[in-house]
């Protein structure tokens, strides 16, 4: 078993949790795999949260959408994804530009640093 962990963090650069490098990569992914699913180019917190409860839940005897909104929060912290709030108080998740298509790569450089 890979005992590895990813140290996460929220805006406030501040360290808050960690969780399994295997778990940080298996939703990093989701999300990022989700989000490139939308012809939009975005998809809402609510939608990705229904998704992953849905396609998850099986594969995890825990909360899933601890872990979702933890990477997500961890994500958005280092700049790889970005968020935007429409009027209705909806949360719009998006890539940021700057992160390459390949994901895994770097979640593998990101885990490594932190060792």
């Amino acid at each position: 078993m890979n005992t590895q962990v990813v140290e996460l963090f929220r805006l406030s650069n501040r360290k808050c949790d960690t969780i399994l490098s295997q778990h940080y990569t298996r939703f990093a992914e989701f999300i990022f795999s989700r989000i490139r699913a939308k012809k939009s180019g975005e998809i809402t917190l609510y939608q990705l949260i229904e998704d992953a409860e849905r396609e998850l839940a099986a594969e995890y005897n825990c909360s899933v959408s601890w872990y979702l909104l933890k990477v997500k929060q961890d994500l958005e912290a280092r700049g790889d994804i970005k968020i935007s709030i429409d009027a209705g108080l909806t949360q719009f998740i998006h890539i940021n530009t700057r992160v390459k298509r390949d994901y895994s790569h770097s979640v593998i450089k990101r885990i490594s640093s932190t060792r």
